[in-house]
């Protein structure tokens, strides 16, 4: 099968797999968008993209998690604080290895 005709089949079935007007139109933008690259794509490439996704996703987290704690007092809400302290430990973990992964792939 053609790279071309490739494109096509998995643009068709992300297309039916779903109803969301938003995402479908998203799936057709990026299905005729110009691939910047040097070389061919391929997993790694593919791989790098989703890695930088997943990590600006873990970064917004983080962002809000920052902010709540902020916003929560330490003594007065002892458990909580700790709780979101925990998360923010794990998220900012999980940022680094994504950021790391993402690397690797170029």
């Amino acid at each position: 099968m053609a790279a071309a005709d490739q494109i096509d089949s998995w643009s068709a079935q992300m297309l039916s797999a779903t109803d969301d007007e938003l995402v479908r139109s998203l799936i057709t933008a990026l299905a005729v968008e110009s691939i910047l690259s040097r070389k061919a794509p391929d997993a790694g490439y593919a791989n790098q993209h989703v890695y930088r996704l997943r990590e600006v996703t873990t970064m917004r987290r983080i962002a809000e998690l920052k902010s709540k704690l902020q916003r929560t007092n330490p003594l007065e809400e002892v458990t909580e604080y700790n709780r979101m302290f925990g998360e923010l430990v794990a998220l900012e973990q999980t940022r680094r290895q994504l950021r790391e992964l993402a690397l690797e792939e170029q």
